[in-house]
Protein backbone atom coordinates (compact mmCIF):
# COMPACT_ATOMS: atom_id res chain seq x y z
CA UNK A 1 0.00 0.00 0.00
CA UNK A 2 1.45 3.33 -1.07
CA UNK A 3 1.43 6.46 1.04
CA UNK A 4 -1.45 8.85 0.36
CA UNK A 5 -1.03 11.70 -2.09
CA UNK A 6 -1.74 15.37 -1.39
CA UNK A 7 -5.38 15.02 -2.46
CA UNK A 8 -5.98 12.47 0.29
CA UNK A 9 -4.46 14.81 2.86
CA UNK A 10 -6.76 17.62 1.72
CA UNK A 11 -9.79 15.34 1.84
CA UNK A 12 -8.91 14.16 5.32
CA UNK A 13 -8.49 17.76 6.46
CA UNK A 14 -11.99 18.51 5.13
CA UNK A 15 -13.27 15.36 6.87
CA UNK A 16 -11.64 16.21 10.21
CA UNK A 17 -12.86 19.80 10.12
CA UNK A 18 -16.39 18.74 9.21
CA UNK A 19 -16.36 16.11 11.96
CA UNK A 20 -15.35 18.68 14.56
CA UNK A 21 -18.05 21.16 13.49
CA UNK A 22 -20.84 18.59 13.17
CA UNK A 23 -20.00 17.02 16.50
CA UNK A 24 -19.72 20.45 18.14
CA UNK A 25 -23.33 21.15 17.13
CA UNK A 26 -24.48 17.69 18.23
CA UNK A 27 -22.62 17.87 21.57
CA UNK A 28 -23.99 21.36 22.28
CA UNK A 29 -27.52 20.12 21.76
CA UNK A 30 -26.87 17.06 23.96
CA UNK A 31 -25.44 19.07 26.81
CA UNK A 32 -28.42 21.34 27.05
CA UNK A 33 -31.31 18.95 26.44
CA UNK A 34 -30.38 15.32 26.92
CA UNK A 35 -27.81 15.14 29.72
CA UNK A 36 -28.59 15.89 33.33
CA UNK A 37 -25.03 16.34 34.62
CA UNK A 38 -23.78 18.95 32.14
CA UNK A 39 -26.74 21.24 32.84
CA UNK A 40 -26.09 21.03 36.58
CA UNK A 41 -22.39 21.51 35.95
CA UNK A 42 -23.07 24.57 33.83
CA UNK A 43 -25.07 26.09 36.66
CA UNK A 44 -22.71 25.22 39.51
CA UNK A 45 -19.17 24.71 38.21
CA UNK A 46 -18.85 26.42 34.87
CA UNK A 47 -18.46 30.09 35.57
CA UNK A 48 -18.81 31.25 32.00
CA UNK A 49 -20.00 30.51 28.52
CA UNK A 50 -16.33 30.25 27.55
CA UNK A 51 -15.87 27.22 29.82
CA UNK A 52 -18.95 25.54 28.33
CA UNK A 53 -17.56 26.07 24.83
CA UNK A 54 -14.20 24.65 25.96
CA UNK A 55 -15.93 21.55 27.36
CA UNK A 56 -17.97 21.01 24.19
CA UNK A 57 -14.91 21.69 22.03
CA UNK A 58 -12.95 19.03 23.88
CA UNK A 59 -15.75 16.46 23.43
CA UNK A 60 -16.03 17.37 19.74
CA UNK A 61 -12.29 17.05 19.24
CA UNK A 62 -12.40 13.56 20.78
CA UNK A 63 -15.34 12.65 18.51
CA UNK A 64 -13.50 13.95 15.43
CA UNK A 65 -10.41 11.98 16.46
CA UNK A 66 -12.44 8.80 16.86
CA UNK A 67 -13.99 9.26 13.44
CA UNK A 68 -10.59 9.88 11.89
CA UNK A 69 -9.40 6.67 13.58
CA UNK A 70 -12.34 4.81 12.00
CA UNK A 71 -11.31 6.19 8.62
CA UNK A 72 -7.79 4.87 9.24
CA UNK A 73 -9.19 1.54 10.39
CA UNK A 74 -10.94 1.31 7.01
CA UNK A 75 -7.65 2.08 5.27
CA UNK A 76 -6.08 -0.88 7.05
CA UNK A 77 -9.05 -3.18 6.47
CA UNK A 78 -9.37 -2.49 2.73
CA UNK A 79 -5.70 -1.58 2.19
CA UNK A 80 -6.80 1.48 0.27
CA UNK A 81 -6.43 5.14 1.25
CA UNK A 82 -9.52 5.91 -0.82
CA UNK A 83 -11.78 3.09 0.42
CA UNK A 84 -14.63 5.49 1.21
CA UNK A 85 -14.91 6.80 -2.38
CA UNK A 86 -16.90 3.78 -3.59
CA UNK A 87 -19.14 2.81 -0.69
CA UNK A 88 -20.67 -0.66 -0.67
CA UNK A 89 -23.04 -2.30 1.78
CA UNK A 90 -20.05 -3.95 3.46
CA UNK A 91 -18.25 -0.63 3.84
CA UNK A 92 -21.34 1.08 5.26
CA UNK A 93 -21.85 -1.82 7.67
CA UNK A 94 -18.21 -1.67 8.72
CA UNK A 95 -18.23 2.07 9.34
CA UNK A 96 -21.62 2.25 11.06
CA UNK A 97 -20.93 -0.87 13.13
CA UNK A 98 -17.54 0.39 14.31
CA UNK A 99 -19.01 3.83 15.10
CA UNK A 100 -21.88 2.37 17.14
CA UNK A 101 -19.54 0.03 19.04
CA UNK A 102 -17.22 2.96 19.84
CA UNK A 103 -20.16 5.11 20.95
CA UNK A 104 -21.61 2.32 23.10
CA UNK A 105 -18.27 1.82 24.84
CA UNK A 106 -17.89 5.56 25.51
CA UNK A 107 -21.41 5.82 26.92
CA UNK A 108 -21.11 2.66 29.02
CA UNK A 109 -17.77 3.73 30.46
CA UNK A 110 -18.91 7.28 31.22
CA UNK A 111 -22.30 6.28 32.64
CA UNK A 112 -21.57 3.13 34.60
CA UNK A 113 -17.84 2.85 35.23
CA UNK A 114 -16.86 6.46 35.91
CA UNK A 115 -20.27 8.12 36.45
CA UNK A 116 -19.17 11.16 34.43
CA UNK A 117 -22.69 12.10 33.35
CA UNK A 118 -26.32 11.11 33.51
CA UNK A 119 -29.21 11.43 31.08
CA UNK A 120 -32.13 13.76 31.49
CA UNK A 121 -35.62 12.32 31.30
CA UNK A 122 -35.81 13.50 27.67
CA UNK A 123 -33.11 11.04 26.51
CA UNK A 124 -34.53 7.93 24.82
CA UNK A 125 -32.47 4.87 25.77
CA UNK A 126 -31.67 1.47 24.31
CA UNK A 127 -30.41 -1.12 26.80
CA UNK A 128 -29.68 1.71 29.25
CA UNK A 129 -27.62 3.73 26.77
CA UNK A 130 -28.79 6.96 25.15
CA UNK A 131 -30.12 6.55 21.62
CA UNK A 132 -28.84 9.91 20.43
CA UNK A 133 -25.21 9.33 21.50
CA UNK A 134 -25.34 5.81 20.06
CA UNK A 135 -26.13 7.16 16.61
CA UNK A 136 -24.01 10.33 16.83
CA UNK A 137 -20.67 9.02 15.55
CA UNK A 138 -22.28 6.97 12.80
CA UNK A 139 -24.51 9.83 11.63
CA UNK A 140 -21.89 12.56 11.71
CA UNK A 141 -19.28 10.20 10.24
CA UNK A 142 -21.52 9.27 7.30
CA UNK A 143 -22.29 12.93 6.63
CA UNK A 144 -18.55 13.58 6.73
CA UNK A 145 -17.83 10.77 4.27
CA UNK A 146 -20.50 12.11 1.94
CA UNK A 147 -19.11 15.61 2.25
CA UNK A 148 -15.51 14.61 1.61
CA UNK A 149 -16.53 12.70 -1.51
CA UNK A 150 -18.34 15.80 -2.81
CA UNK A 151 -16.04 18.60 -1.69
CA UNK A 152 -12.76 16.73 -1.97
CA UNK A 153 -13.00 16.04 -5.69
Amino acid sequence: MRLPDDTIGQRWLVYSSAMFLLNFLWESWHAVYLYAAPVETMRSQLASYREFVALISYASLVDAGLLLALLLLGVGWWRDWRWYEQMTVAKYAFFVGAAVVAAAWIEYKALYLFEQWAYSELMPTVLGLGLSPLIQLAATGLVGLWLVRRVGT
